[in-house]
């Protein structure tokens, strides 16, 4: 039981920083339209700042507990074999997600699920959702999710029910976060997939290159997809003006 509290407590910390940051945002920026704008807007630079803060606070925690960081996360040596299948994994995912949120009938039972996707290709500057959703945004959750969540709770039950309970977190935290169960269940869905990578190869890089594959190839779609929609338009224009 003592074990089972220390698990409990030590998840329940790494969180409470992270919601309470989203509340001030949900009840001070993102109160108005135009602050909800701006969020969309700046998500990359959000990312970037809220990550680096929460690895941050995440190393002086453990150092403080006289705990290797990247030992106790899980970044063991990864098998370069195992890249092609971790891309491949990764890029089909963000397919799948990109195909799934234009379903007239998912968008129409959950509009923001395709907001919360288009947030990481938001903003003008590529460089800025490389850098801060998918790079770091990526790194970051599974860091927290996996590293943390996932480790925790495998150390005092067993890996399948770690996982499950890991991804009921999950669904938790991000339907608080999106203010949505179903962008909840969803997301969870993505996790469970990247924990048992992790679980499946004993180290966090596992999780983190199929996630970043997945979040790189939501980029490129969602850019490609934007270039062509503006340059139909451009077209249109263009012999519409004669």
């Amino acid at each position: 039981m003592k074990k089972f509290f220390s698990i409990v407590g030590s998840i329940a910390l790494y969180f409470v920083a992270l919601l309470v940051f989203t509340l001030f945002l949900k009840i001070t920026v993102a109160a108005s339209s135009e602050g909800k704008a701006w969020l969309l807007r700046n998500q990359g630079v959000i990312m970037i700042g809220t990550s680096s803060i929460a690895f941050g606070c995440l190393h002086i925690f453990l150092k403080l507990r006289r705990t290797n960081t990247f030992g106790y996360l899980g970044f063991r040596a990864l098998n370069p074999k195992c890249l092609p299948i971790l891309v491949f994994i990764g890029i089909f995912l963000g397919l799948f997600s990109t195909s799934f949120v234009n379903v007239p009938f998912v968008y129409a039972l959950e509009p923001g699920l395709k907001s919360t996707i288009d947030s990481i290709i938001g903003g003008e500057f590529v460089i800025i959702a490389l850098i801060g959703p998918v790079i770091l945004g990526s790194f970051i959750e599974e860091v927290l999710f996996r590293g943390v969540v996932l480790n925790e709770l495998r150390g005092g039950v067993k890996p399948s029910s770690a996982l499950l309970m890991h991804g009921i977190l999950f669904t938790a935290v991000y339907g608080f976060i999106s203010g949505s169960i179903f962008i909840g269940i969803y997301a969870a869905l993505g996790a469970m997939i990247f924990g048992l990578l992790y679980l499946w190869m004993n180290s966090l890089w596992a999780a983190v290159v199929a996630h970043v594959a997945s979040s790189t190839s939501l980029l490129v779609l969602g850019k490609l997809t934007t270039l062509n929609t503006v340059s139909s338009g451009m077209t249109y224009i263009a012999f519409g003006s004669f």
